[in-house]
């Protein structure tokens, strides 16, 4: 299991573009996939992690842990496809409960 903790992120929530303080007229996702960052067919980008610090870069915000919490606290991980991630949440809810994670 090797999940990717940034893949959640680019699950399709409506709020992440606000969060990261993208404030352009252009959609993130397209903004992402012109640079080459998110393939047209894939379901998220091949490098999260890549694709979080270059919206960041680009928005002037930094990683920090309460970015991290807010992405968090308002981003469900319902959305996310990624198979390693989807067995963490499992995992994870396994141990602690369903209404822990």
């Amino acid at each position: 299991m090797e999940p990717e903790l940034e893949a959640w992120v680019w699950s399709g929530s409506p709020h992440v573009p606000g969060i990261l303080g993208w404030n352009r007229p252009d959609r993130l996702h397209h903004w992402l996939r012109q640079r080459g960052l998110w393939p047209e067919d894939a379901p998220k980008p091949p490098d999260p992690e890549r694709a979080l610090r270059a919206v960041l870069r680009t928005t002037g915000k930094r990683a920090s842990p309460s970015l991290s919490a807010e992405l968090g606290g308002r981003v469900s991980f319902e959305g996310c496809r990624d198979r390693s991630f989807a067995r963490l949440v499992a995992v994870l809810q396994e141990w602690f409960g369903e209404g822990e994670v």
